[in-house]
């Protein structure tokens, strides 16, 4: 992952480069994860084998600062196959603004 921290209240496109190269895949999804609050977004690949996902403002207004996210990456293979990376965790830090600006 590009980002080592997830700011409250920005929006922002994280990337994930696997650790091997997946052929075949049909969807791929980033899974975020604190306490109870679970956000799934789509992923779209690059020719380099990069995933790129959004989060929303509202996405990360709705985790908690101080705390850390949990993410994981879930495959869908033509096979039918579903792969999932390991969790790895990010740390969720304060933005001054609790509100989204459009």
């Amino acid at each position: 992952m590009t980002e080592k921290i997830i700011k409250r209240g920005s929006a922002m496109q994280i990337a994930f480069r696997p650790d091997t190269v997946l052929s075949s895949v049909n969807k791929m999804q980033a899974v975020f994860s604190q306490g109870e609050k679970v956000i799934t977004k789509e992923c779209e690949a690059d020719a380099d084998n990069v995933y790129y996902c959004r989060l929303t403002q509202k996405d990360t207004l709705s985790f908690l600062a101080g705390e850390l996210i949990e993410i994981e990456l879930k495959a869908l293979l033509a096979s039918g196959d579903v792969l999932l990376s390991e969790v790895f965790s990010v740390e969720c830090v304060k933005g001054l603004s609790g509100e989204v600006i459009e």
